[in-house]
């Protein structure tokens, strides 16, 4: 908490031990009572795609999604739950490639290739659920809530 009180960035790891929990909502549930500004989500790509790209080559890659996106087209980035408490909590995910060198800092610096998932999106930036997919717009994502050294903040 002293960390986090002198505008430190802090990271959590680990699950709830519980079981029926996983660690993506062991983290939302950490964020959420921390009041985090953001969960980021390292994994094995850079970010959030329609299928799995390593199975399915022509899969794509989202810039930002809202949480209702993600579950209504059933996108297997995070469970339901963990989607779910961080929509009531409107905790912004960010989901990146935690294996590309470099990512982890670039991602606080609100720079790299990265997914947000967030409460809504303006323009749309996803496919429809039918048809082709869209091209996407230009980046239009608002920095990220920077300190001024360049990390994330708790609120």
């Amino acid at each position: 908490m002293r960390d986090m009180e002198k505008g430190r960035v802090v990271v959590f790891g680990g699950g709830t031990g519980n079981p029926f929990f996983t660690t993506d909502t062991a983290a939302a549930l950490r964020a959420t009572e921390m009041a985090c500004d953001a969960l980021l989500k390292g994994t094995q790509v850079d970010g959030v795609y329609s299928a799995d790209p390593r199975k399915v080559p022509n899969a794509t890659r989202f810039e930002e999604l809202t949480y209702l996106d993600v579950l209504s087209r059933d996108l297997a980035v995070m469970d339901a739950a963990a989607i779910s408490l961080s929509r009531e909590n409107r905790l912004l995910i960010i989901v990146f490639n935690i294996h590309a060198s470099g990512a982890f800092p670039q991602v606080m610096r609100g720079e790299g290739r990265f997914t947000r998932i967030i409460a809504a999106c303006a323009p749309r930036a996803v496919a429809p659920l039918a048809g082709p997919p869209l091209p996407p717009p230009p980046d239009p994502r608002p920095p990220l809530p920077l300190r001024p050294t360049g990390g994330l903040r708790a609120r």
